[in-house]
């Protein structure tokens, strides 16, 4: 699991999260992992992770 510390454009979508996730943490987004936003309020979260089949998102 990993979650990111650093408020979340809560609008971002599977695409959007799983590149910030390649780019700025220089992870990969289609390991065995899960991945948690929070906004910047911390009052909402989502949740990525890869399946192996494709991504689902929380």
């Amino acid at each position: 699991m990993c979650i990111i510390c650093e408020k979340t454009d809560m609008r971002k979508g599977i695409d959007g999260l799983a590149t910030l996730i390649q780019d700025s943490f220089e992870l990969n987004p289609y390991s065995d992992s899960i991945f948690l936003f929070a906004g910047l309020k911390k009052d909402r979260y989502k949740c990525l992770y890869f399946d192996g089949d494709g991504f689902a998102m929380l």
